[in-house]
């Protein structure tokens, strides 16, 4: 532990110390923390009010997992030397590790206040009132760094994530136009604006947001994909289907989200009102990817449901193609063969599952039913 002010330390002291120092340095390098941590501690008997030790001292203590112990030296190398701003970094990081989050704030605060130009850690203060769920005080802050830097665009999107942590959405919707002025041309920022528009009950707004975007990107497919849902929430399943088709077109749609779409519809049929959009969108769905196997299951599982059974076991084995380690779609397919009456097709499909699933016995009692 840091201690009180001794005899003065002799040049001879000083280089001992140094020399201490430095070697402990190289095993700190090394990552050998207890080596250097006794180096350091030899040093530190002769020079106790060397703030550069105090402060290796306390980095090692918190490599070694030791913030309590870590912590007077800290507080030593900050008292010793007020103008280093690593000295304050550590402390924080240091009360942090405690769970002491305010007094992990006063230490940036202080560092703030005490290093000259040193305005660039009011980001780190912010973060760490984020971290704290601390809304008021990263506001503040956030207030202080567009004071200091001037208007960005980071700024604000984290008090627009902040707002709505609070549920203030209408003043995360006036961040979200400030975003949107100052940034006319970023797609994602119109989305995200006509998720908020639709989140309070305001289609009319949503739609006006996610046209805009369309003339930026006229073939993006979230912003169709919103538009389809927006339109379907009005009643408007013309415009609703025609969005939902121009989003499954676009192979930058992704296939999991394609298959998430499919599988909700697939859990509402049989429907006649839903089938034929359906049936358009696995086929599409199948056209942007056709070197996924889950792009031609899902549409086999859809085209079951609708008694399209011979399109359905066609693309079952397109899937297996292209990926044979699925049970189930093997037993769809022998499932399907059965009831299309074709017995060769059974027998040779039941043969291949059973060389994949050896102890799955129902695939070699069908082949030998359908002999």
């Amino acid at each position: 532990m840091p201690t009180q002010k001794g005899p003065q330390v002799t040049k001879n002291d000083r280089q001992i110390s140094e020399a201490l120092f430095l070697d402990g340095m190289k095993y700190f390098m090394l990552e050998d923390y207890q080596q250097a941590l006794q180096l350091f501690q030899k040093a530190y008997t002769v020079t106790p009010e060397n703030a550069a030790l105090n402060y290796k001292i306390g980095e090692t203590y918190l490599q070694l997992k030791e913030p309590k112990t870590a912590m007077p030296f800290a507080l030593a190398a900050v008292n010793l030397e007020k103008k280093n701003p690593y000295y304050y970094l550590l402390l924080s990081q240091l009360h942090s590790e405690q769970k002491q989050y305010d007094a992990a704030a006063q230490a940036f605060n202080n560092l703030l206040q005490n290093v000259p130009n040193s305005d660039e850690y009011l980001f780190n203060l912010a973060d760490l009132y984020l971290a704290q769920s601390q809304y008021d005080n990263a506001l503040r802050t956030y207030d202080r760094i567009e004071k200091q830097f001037g208007d960005m665009e980071q700024l604000h999107v984290n008090r627009q994530q902040i707002y709505l942590r609070q549920k203030k959405v209408d003043k995360a919707i006036a961040e979200g136009e400030k975003l949107l002025k100052s940034n006319p041309t970023e797609i994602n920022y119109y989305l995200a604006q006509a998720e908020l528009y639709n989140a309070t009950q305001r289609p009319d707004e949503a739609i006006a947001t996610i046209n805009k975007a369309l003339r930026l990107e006229p073939n993006n497919p979230f912003a169709h994909l919103m538009l389809s849902d927006l339109s379907r929430q009005k009643g408007d399943l013309e415009t609703s289907n025609k969005e939902v088709k121009l989003a499954f077109a676009s192979s930058q749609l992704d296939i999991d989200t394609k298959v998430r779409i499919l599988v909700d519809f697939i859990r509402q049929l049989p429907n006649p009102q839903l089938e034929p959009i359906a049936l358009e969108l696995v086929d599409l769905t199948t056209q942007t990817h056709p070197s996924e196997a889950k792009a031609y299951a899902v549409a086999a599982d859809l085209q079951t449901i609708v008694g399209k059974k011979e399109t359905a076991r066609n693309n079952y084995i397109k899937a297996v193609h292209l990926d044979n380690s699925h049970f189930k779609i093997w037993q769809q397919i022998v499932l399907l063969d059965a009831e299309l009456e074709q017995p060769d097709s059974l027998v040779k499909h039941a043969e291949q599952a059973l060389e994949l699933f050896p102890n799955q016995v129902v695939f070699g009692f069908t082949a030998a039913q359908a002999i």
